[in-house]
């Protein structure tokens, strides 16, 4: 008795999926692609910093970290806020096995908002011999709602071409029968390489030119069914 039902129900499993898939393709429809770019400038940059005392010589990291905490402070960032420690190690297991010198490293993220800053944190720490600094990625605040807007405006650009198609023969589009978002590619961007040198040999002078990231380019796709009327 269960297996009878069991094969009853598939049955009309089947048919009221076959009924609906026929229903659909006995609609006449108009399938296009929607496309959409955005391109936003990056207000979130993440600097990797690391002290290594080995690099510094003569020099302890509480000593070095306190300059680039001062450091920091005087361009204007807020420390608290926008550095935090990411690592934190040491070689004092390898002292006691072949009694070298202990070396203490610490590794920090610094996010910044804009390219003059980065330029000058650059710029500042290394007047304090601080090179280890990179640029670990960029990115914007408002990353999920851009790309919603992007979603929405490749949409739209599937609803203008469909019209466009379907006026070109006499005809209008209705109402979106079937929607399917196509592979969101992954945004894209590059740093900017800093070049710059200080005016000053021993001050804070610098001379930090007008530049930016590149913008992060955002894109969407999407492909449409529109009734065809």
């Amino acid at each position: 008795m269960k297996r009878t039902f069991l094969t009853l129900a598939l049955v009309v499993a089947v048919a009221v999926g076959y009924a609906q898939e026929k229903n659909f393709i006995d609609q006449n429809y108009i399938e296009v692609n929607g496309y959409a770019e955005k391109k936003v400038i990056p207000n979130e940059i993440y600097l990797k910093i690391v002290l290594n005392e080995k690099d510094l010589k003569n020099k302890q990291l509480p000593e070095i970290e306190k300059s680039m905490i001062d450091k920091l402070k005087s361009i204007g960032i807020d420390v608290k806020k926008q550095l935090k420690v990411c690592d934190y190690t040491s070689n004092f297991k390898k002292y006691w096995l072949l009694k070298s010198a202990v070396v203490q490293e610490k590794e920090y993220q610094l996010v910044l908002s804009d390219a003059q800053t980065v330029a000058k944190t650059f710029l500042g720490l290394s007047s304090l011999g601080i090179a280890n600094v990179s640029v670990e990625k960029v990115d914007h605040s408002d990353m999920q709602k851009l790309k919603m807007e992007t979603k929405a405006s490749a949409i739209q650009s599937a609803k203008q071409n469909a019209t466009v198609l379907a006026n070109a023969i006499g005809q209008e589009v209705g109402r979106a029968l079937y929607i399917s978002e196509g592979y969101e590619q992954p945004y894209r961007h590059s740093n900017v390489a800093f070049g710059l040198k200080a005016t000053g040999a021993e001050t804070d002078e610098v001379y930090v030119p007008d530049i930016e990231f590149e913008d992060i380019e955002l894109r969407s796709t999407v492909i449409v069914r529109f009734e065809l009327k």
